[in-house]
């Protein structure tokens, strides 16, 4: 058990450290978007959501898996676009 805790105690560093750097960017940020009108205003936001986003769609567009691989016991789905879903 006691070879646990300095993991533990490493991650909770981490953890800490990386909660309290996003939130000095991320509050600026959120008020200027909130508060404030400016060009490209609607870019910002995008390049903001687009992490959000990847992840979940990162792994079915990956070359080795996802729309384009096949397994001989998951069959894939023809699609208009030029690309086949594979079932799960």
């Amino acid at each position: 058990m006691t070879e646990l805790w300095p993991s533990l105690l490493l991650s909770l560093r981490i953890a800490t450290a990386a909660t309290v750097l996003a939130a000095l960017v991320a509050v600026p940020l959120a008020h200027l978007l909130a508060r404030r009108i400016f060009p490209g205003k609607s870019v910002v936001e995008t390049v903001l959501v687009v992490p959000l986003v990847s992840p979940a769609n990162g792994g079915r567009l990956s070359p080795d898996r996802g729309l384009w691989h096949s397994e001989p016991d998951r069959p894939m789905a023809g699609s208009e676009f030029g690309f086949r879903f594979l079932f799960k």
